[in-house]
């Protein structure tokens, strides 16, 4: 690995354990085996460093949700599979579903970064709204349809990773069609 990929790793694991404000970036660099001035050689500061690592995660989950999609899939089909992608990515990297579910309402987030990483789910945004027009998808905003969809995956990975609510394949498959069921027309 690189530097760079090591301190982001460390700032990966140290702030899904301490949260943000608790982890200085003396203890990134330790953490990474490097010095506190190498950090700042691939990062302006604490929050550039933050905000290239959601970025590098929201990347990673673009490419987790377009796993097993077809442009010319029914949009139901579709709708579910990004469901089933996005859960399973959250509990098999739960590092990084963790620091995106703190971060994407965090101050630190730059505009800049916000809109960078909504152009994640541009691709799929236009598919829901193409349902909005052809009446499949409730007239909803896109934001209120993602957040329906994401909200129903975060809560349910968090139970699954905490041992509380086993989400098997089958109850994963309910999930995903109790959450188109919330959206359809």
């Amino acid at each position: 690995m690189d530097k760079r990929t090591d301190i982001l790793q460390a700032a990966l694991k140290l702030i899904s354990e301490q949260g943000f404000h608790a982890t200085p970036v003396s203890q990134i660099a330790e953490q990474a085996k490097v010095g506190a001035g190498t950090v700042y050689r691939y990062f302006k500061n604490k929050e550039d460093l933050l905000n290239q690592l959601y970025l590098e995660i929201k990347g990673q989950i673009h490419e987790a949700m377009d796993e097993g999609l077809s442009p010319d899939m029914p949009l139901e089909t579709l709708f579910k599979r990004l469901w089933m992608n996005v859960f399973e990515f959250d509990v098999t990297h739960p590092q990084e579903f963790s620091f995106a579910e703190q971060y994407c309402d965090s101050p630190f987030l730059t505009d800049m970064t916000r809109t960078a990483g909504a152009r994640v789910l541009q691709d799929h945004a236009a598919a829901f709204e193409r349902g909005v027009r052809e009446g499949v998808v409730q007239d909803l905003p896109a934001e209120m349809v993602f957040s329906i969809f994401a909200g129903s995956i975060a809560s349910l990975a968090k139970k699954h990773l905490a041992g509380v609510l086993e989400m098997t394949e089958e109850r994963r498959q309910q999930a995903a069609h109790a959450t188109w069921c919330a959206v359809r027309r």
